[in-house]
């Protein structure tokens, strides 16, 4: 039995219980070599399951992959032990509540906060993207809102063991190795879980699903700030798809609740698009010219950025393009891991600093001579 004061690992120990999870109490720890407080998690083994186990194994291998993961929506992993009780996951500690349990004390999320929730998990999950790693089990039990208002996803690799399988992609009950594209569904799932306090497709998530948002809400007005009541059912029903390749990726799924959350329209949903009310009621009845893709200055028309569909005016003047503004960065940091190396110097800087170098060598110089000349006279 754990107790406290045990040691862990010969470094890590334990101080006192601050929760409960599948595999017993989550204890708060003291890293004795660099003397910072961690929190140290046991696993819960599959039922009949030892420490042996091949999916325990992989499930080990995986949270050691994760530590590569350094953001800040992500609990940071420092370490997996292997100990003659079991598994112990030992990870950055943070005062905080798991989602499941906030929902079943103060009920559903408003649609705004569900998109703020949202943007954070797909920030930290569209960084373990760029890295190759997979969670294998987004779910509101290992979601963290902190004390201090953070939102973090905990769990990576080790939470499949015991994954909720109302909130598992089809193809994964299926059978079919989880990918990006299921842990898109699994967060699809939980931010509706966050928006009506209940799953998509039913405890085994094998019922019918949601019906789709109302037509009349196919359409994007322009012009309009957008709303995230309106706006959030749609993406929602993009990240829910059956087919795993309708889907959106992770950072278009970011973006788009990023864009959402302030207000703007995300270019995900830029399919078809109307104009005002005040606007459309001024047309006449001839019929809609075919959507045309206008190229930005400088870019090839045989290679679009996003579709584009003309906005209709009054007077027989040329066609604009809709413009939709660039994300602005993330909650706390892009999802994006930057590329190594350097961002590319333009030619034209890279002279004028050629020129600036020059000008101050010579400069030293001259300053050099003529300090050396009043010294010696």
């Amino acid at each position: 039995m754990t107790t406290e004061g045990r040691l862990l690992g010969d470094r890590y120990r334990l101080s006192q219980p601050i929760g409960r999870g599948n595999g017993g109490f989550i204890w708060i720890a003291q890293d004795q070599s660099v003397h910072r407080t961690v929190a140290a998690k046991p696993v819960a083994l599959p039922r009949g399951g030892t420490t042996g186990d091949t999916d325990l194994e992989v499930a080990v291998r995986r949270a050691r992959d994760a530590a590569r993961l350094k953001h800040s929506c992500a609990v940071t992993v420092y370490d997996v032990l292997i100990e003659a009780d079991g598994i112990w996951l030992i990870t950055e500690y943070v005062p905080s509540r798991t989602m499941s349990d906030f929902i079943a004390g103060h009920g559903k999320l408003a649609a705004h906060d569900t998109v703020t929730l949202g943007a954070q998990l797909a920030a930290a999950l569209a960084a373990a993207t760029e890295l190759g790693l997979i969670h294998r089990a987004v779910e509101p039990a290992n979601v963290l809102l902190a004390d201090d208002g953070a939102v973090q996803i905990t769990d990576f690799g080790i939470g499949t063991l015991h994954h909720d399988q109302a909130f598992r992609a089809p193809e994964v009950i299926a059978g079919r190795v989880a990918t990006s594209a299921s842990d898109m569904f699994s967060l699809g799932a939980t931010l509706y879980f966050a928006l009506h306090r209940t799953t998509p497709f039913g405890p085994l998530g094998t019922d019918p699903g949601p019906e789709s948002p109302n037509a009349a809400h196919d359409t994007i007005t322009i012009g309009r700030r957008a709303d995230a009541a309106t706006l959030l059912p749609q993406l929602l029903e993009r990240m829910l798809a059956i087919d795993p390749a309708q889907r959106p990726s992770m950072t278009d799924c970011w973006e788009a609740l990023t864009a959402i959350a302030e207000g703007r329209q995300p270019k995900l949903l830029l399919r078809r698009v109307r104009p005002p009310a005040s606007e459309a009621e001024t047309l006449t009845a001839a019929p809609a010219a075919p959507p045309q893709y206008v190229p930005p200055a400088g870019q090839d028309a045989g290679t679009p950025s996003h579709s584009t569909t003309p906005l209709p005016r009054r007077q027989p003047t040329p066609q604009q393009p809709i413009t939709v503004p660039p994300p602005a960065p993330g909650w706390h940091q892009r999802p994006m891991p930057p590329t190594s190396g350097n961002p590319a110097i333009p030619h034209h800087n890279r002279a004028a600093m050629r020129v600036l170098l020059v000008v101050a060598i010579l400069a030293a110089a001259i300053v050099g001579i003529v300090f050396t000349e009043l010294v010696l006279v």
